[in-house]
Order: C-alpha cells, then structure tokens, then sequence
C-alpha cells in the first residue's frame, strides 16, 4: 500500500476502496453474539475490527484497502470471495465523510429512527418499553434480494418500534380522558384513540399510524403462519410498488420515522 505522498510508487493508495457483493454481510447479521455490525463497521467480539465501510448507489459494500488489511488473513480472503467490479463509485456519504471531512447530509431514516429509540430508552416515559443496544444493533437495512433477509429486518423493526409501547400505560392515558376502550385493543389502536382525543380527525390519526401497521402486518404474515400464496403476494407487491426489497425497506423505514417523531411529540 502506498500513500499520496509516496511519488513514482505503482501500489495502490492506501483509500482505494475495493467493492464487493452485499452478501458479504449476512455473516455478520446471522451471529450477532460474535459480531457488532454497526452503521459503517464492523467489531469481532475480542477479535478484529473493520474501521469503515459503506454501500453505494450499486447496492455494493465498499470498504478501504488499508481497513481490509487490518483484518486477520481468514476474514481477508472470506471479503476477496465476495469481491466484484465496482458498479457505482463509492457513496455520497463516504465521499463526504471520509474525503472532505464533513458531516453527511445524506439522510438516514433508520438512523434517526435508531436516535430517536435510543432518547427514549433513556428518559424512560411510562408508555415506552426500552429496547436497548442490543435489539437497536439488530436493525440493518436488507441489501440482497433474500426474502428471508427483508423479513428478518422487518421482524427487527417491528420488535425495535412497534413493541416498544406499553399497552397499559395508554389505557389510563385514555381513562384519564374520560374516553372508553375496548380490552381487546392493542398499542396502536390505543395510539389511534389518544390522537382523536387530541383533536386529529379519524382519518388523520389512521394515516400518521399506518407506517406502524404496515410494518406490523408485514412482520405477522412474513414471519408468521400466513398462507404461502399470501406471503409471495406481499413479496410481489413490495417489488412493484418500490423495485426492490431493500427499497421497500426503506421507504417504509422512511415513513416510519416520520411518523414516530410525530407519535412521540404527541405523547
């Protein structure tokens, strides 16, 4: 490897990024008692530790020679196994980041979305139930066009989010109001209510939880006991609405995080 400042040298910079199928990191999502996968590195529990990586337009990981040559020579050739022609250049993010030294302006739903669980989690109001790091370090965005990659994310997401509102806490949210309820009602019709009560109309309270449902039900039938016809048709519909999987992913991710921050203002 060679450095900027080492004239007439024919090695490659110690930047170059190398590019590689995005399947280079189930491995690391499969074994989260092993590995730490993070927003943009990797930790080996005990073990090594990529310092960068990112995704690009391509949908191809990308991660710095110098970073790669860090890693122990088993995980170096686990990474060339995977390693493919760039596609795009690297991502507007890491450009920014890692070349002119700046903040990213680039928007990142599901780290927000992470943010914002994580405050919570911290102040601890009564209608939340805290997550924690390690259900947070189970949220990735899917990167291939694995079925089963898309519905372990959505499952992720739903535990992160979804499940996070305490049910209890809401029914004498609403008993306090005045208004009634029904025992069968879950979290979100709880939300629902509390909306109306603050003066939303029932169309405006629907819509800003439909994110929350939507992920919600794709969790319960992907996951779930659903029909095998009805699972593909759920498949089939993500792909056309949005091209792909992961694009699916995160644009419901997207609506989600808006929604949330709207829910928690709210509450």
């Amino acid at each position: 490897l060679a450095s900027y400042f080492d004239e007439g040298s024919d090695l490659p910079f110690q930047v170059t990024p190398a590019f590689f199928r995005p399947e280079v990191l189930q491995k690391y999502k499969a074994d989260p008692d092993k590995y730490r996968l993070e927003h943009r590195s990797i930790h080996a529990r005990g073990g090594w530790y990529l310092k960068s990586y990112d995704v690009n337009e391509a949908g191809q990981v990308h991660a710095y020679l110098y970073d790669l040559a860090e890693l122990p020579y088993a995980e170096q050739l686990y990474w060339q196994s995977f390693n493919e022609w760039p596609k795009s250049p690297i991502s507007a993010r890491a450009y920014q980041t890692d070349f002119e030294g700046s903040f990213s302006t680039i928007p990142d739903p599901l780290v927000d979305l992470k943010y914002e669980v994580s405050k919570l989690d911290k102040i601890k109001p009564d209608y939340w139930q805290p997550r924690g790091e390690a259900l947070a370090g189970a949220v990735h965005y899917p990167l291939t066009a694995s079925v089963e990659e898309w519905s372990n994310a959505i499952l992720a997401l739903d535990q992160l989010v979804v499940e996070g509102f305490a049910i209890k806490p809401l029914r004498q949210r609403l008993t306090t109001t005045g208004r009634e309820f029904d025992k069968r009602w879950g979290s979100l019709k709880l939300l629902q209510e509390l909306f109306i009560d603050r003066g939303f109309d029932e169309d405006e309270a629907i819509e800003i939880l439909t994110p929350f449902r939507r992920v919600h039900e794709i969790r319960s039938k992907a996951k779930g006991h659903a029909a095998e016809a009805e699972k593909r048709a759920l498949v089939k519909l993500a792909k056309t609405e949005h091209g792909s999987l992961p694009a699916h992913f995160r644009a419901l991710t997207s609506d989600l995080q808006e929604s949330f921050d709207r829910l928690v203002e709210l509450l």
